[in-house]
């Protein structure tokens, strides 16, 4: 894995360490910090979605909280 100095390094140190961290929040904020595997939740979210569940995505979210 990829440590923000060595991206900040590889990048011929065009960038500070920080500013690689701040950008990487960037990316996990625009992803909503969706990036994990997939769960038996993400499973029943897209199984009911795309059986016609009549609550579609996101029936599992709630079920979570």
């Amino acid at each position: 894995m990829l440590t923000a100095g060595e991206g900040a390094a590889a990048g011929g140190c065009c960038f500070a360490r920080s500013e690689v961290l701040d950008k990487e929040l960037d990316l996990l904020d625009a992803l909503g910090y969706r990036l994990g595997c997939a769960t038996a939740h993400t499973f029943a979210d897209h199984f009911l979605a795309r059986y016609g569940h009549p609550h579609g995505c996101g029936t599992t979210t709630a079920w979570r909280r």
